[in-house]
């Protein structure tokens, strides 16, 4: 997944990650180790959107905005 994609297909492939955090009750002593249970961090599901970022960072519509040469977005 190293491709560039469009906005609606990485929000797309968000969606999951999302869901699967949205049972996560963040003011919960072990919210951390719920969502490392969720979706583990060093795992092929965030690798996955870690690569799909890097792969479009350069393009306008994932960090739109810039201050100080710090590309930004929301």
């Amino acid at each position: 997944m190293t491709d560039s994609m469009t906005k609606e297909e990485f929000v797309e492939l968000l969606r999951p990650l999302a869901e699967a955090l949205r049972a996560v009750d963040v003011d919960a002593p072990d919210a951390a180790q719920q969502a490392e249970r969720a979706a583990a961090f060093g795992g092929e599901w965030i690798a996955a959107i870690r690569r799909a970022t890097y792969a479009n960072a350069d393009g306008d519509w994932l960090m739109p905005k810039e201050a100080g040469g710090i590309r930004f977005g929301r």
